[in-house]
């Protein structure tokens, strides 16, 4: 099984996941460098495809072991098996958006 991530599966991931980081849920957005195009969070950080499973653990560089995450949260995540948000991408949308327009107390 391949290692590298093509730039076909990437895409299918970041668009799959609408540009969320699926452990918070934080939306990046596109932006070109001059030679890529990437997602990226406010500080203009690369979001990247993170393994489900890692691959020291076995994980396989498929679709289903792949999420976006920000980097902050791939950095606190490291090689530990992390279980994915259970509920549909529209969901998971609608939630953060909600959440997102709460008041802060």
């Amino acid at each position: 099984m391949p290692t590298v991530i093509s730039d076909e599966l990437r895409w299918t991931i970041i668009n799959r996941d609408c540009y969320r980081c699926r452990h918070c849920g934080e939306k990046g957005e596109l932006f070109f460098d001059g030679n890529t195009l990437k997602v990226v969070d406010r500080y203009h950080n690369s979001y990247e495809i993170d393994h489900i499973v890692p691959r020291s653990y076995g994980g396989l560089t498929e679709e289903d072991n792949l999420v976006l995450s920000c980097r902050e949260c791939n950095r606190k995540k490291g090689d530990s098996v992390w279980e994915p948000i259970s509920m549909c991408l529209i969901e998971f949308a609608d939630f953060v958006e909600k959440e997102a327009g709460r008041e802060r107390i």
